[in-house]
């Protein structure tokens, strides 16, 4: 395996990225940069090729659990989290570029937008979309990690992050990693008295989205709960 300095100067990662632009490399090649330095036995360029081909593609590298990467032979604590802050600011850079000029006023613009967020994800996890009255996003959080049992928790952790976003209007959305996205008797009720609750305190819950790998499922839409909660 030949380390970067034994390979020639123009094919270097970092060479060719100064020369021809990012768009010229290789995800190997791109992931070489993030690690920025090999082992004792690999290049940066053949760690990046292992990380690859182990976590079958690039997207996986990064969406992977911080205590899987930092498993892998030649993957030290300050490149675990290199690679997981490159994903957060993945994330970030994709909010920010969409969150002022989209207007969430359906299910499925919801849905494409943050069924990225679920890539990866190997439990069932809760999330909260906080809307402005005209259905622009404010801000979007991850609430509970779920257990085997249940996706919910002390439903005044969901309402405590609305207020202080100054929301008008939410969604919920979670997860079904098995790609099943048919709602649990559990979904159907809480989703119902979370609505009650968000009555009470001026906000309008809109709808309960379970996003699975290729398909959602929206409880609205199949009129499992009381569509008069989700007006303002």
């Amino acid at each position: 395996m030949a380390k970067i300095k034994e390979i020639p100067p123009l094919l270097r990662p970092r060479e060719k990225a100064k020369l021809y632009g990012f768009k010229s490399l290789s995800d190997e090649e791109l992931l070489a940069i993030v690690l920025s330095s090999g082992t004792k036995n690999k290049s940066a360029l053949d760690l990046s090729r292992e990380l690859i081909y182990e976590f079958n593609g690039l997207l996986n590298v990064f969406e992977a659990p911080f205590d899987e990467i930092i498993k892998y032979r030649g993957i030290n604590e300050v490149k675990a989290l290199t690679i997981k802050a490159v994903e957060e600011m993945r994330h970030r850079m994709i909010d920010l570029s969409h969150q002022t000029s989209i207007i969430f006023d359906d299910a499925n613009k919801v849905i494409s937008f943050f069924a990225p967020r679920f890539l990866g994800e190997r439990q069932e996890n809760l999330y909260l979309a906080s809307l402005t009255r005209t259905n622009k996003l404010i801000a979007f959080h991850l609430v509970y990690k779920g257990t085997e049992t249940s996706v919910f928790g002390d439903y005044r952790d969901i309402f405590r992050l609305a207020i202080k976003d100054g929301a008008k209007k939410v969604y919920l959305l979670h997860n079904h990693p098995s790609d099943n996205v048919a709602p649990s008797n559990e979904d159907i009720k809480t989703t119902n008295q979370l609505m009650i609750v968000a009555l009470t305190l001026g906000i309008a819950l809109i709808d309960h989205l379970i996003v699975g790998l290729t398909k959602a499922y929206s409880l609205k839409e199949k009129k499992l709960i009381n569509i008069d909660h989700s007006t303002e």
